[in-house]
């Protein structure tokens, strides 16, 4: 969250940005299984390389970004409130947590078809 949240405070990507990048990338995997698992079937080699690449221009920042105590301060904390990074309609809101518990209800009935053997 620190990192995609740096990114959002540097102008680099918006919310949806980094929404769509989670989900369809690295997120999507991990339903299947955790992080280490995933490394392993994929290989470390990747991952070293990259980290090489990526890890000097990381966020360490240790508070939070103006981006989101500005929203706080404002009251903006997100669909309860009708606003955060973007503004929610009651209908939105709805429709959003509907989608939301529907494909939490499909990534475990995915996960409930082929367990885990040990």
């Amino acid at each position: 969250m620190r990192e995609a949240l740096s990114l959002i405070e540097e102008g680099i990507a918006t919310p949806d940005d980094i929404d769509t990048v989670v989900r369809y990338s690295f997120g999507f995997r991990y339903a299947a299984v955790g992080p280490m698992t995933q490394k392993e079937i994929s290989g470390w080699e990747g991952m070293t390389l990259a980290a090489e690449l990526i890890y000097p221009s990381l966020s360490n920042v240790t508070k939070p970004p103006s981006c989101v105590t500005n929203l706080v301060k404002s009251g903006k904390t997100g669909i309860v409130k009708g606003a955060g990074f973007r503004t929610w309609t009651a209908d939105e809101a709805a429709i959003t947590k509907h989608n939301y518990e529907q494909r939490l209800k499909a990534a475990f009935e995915v996960l409930k078809i082929a367990p885990d053997k040990n």
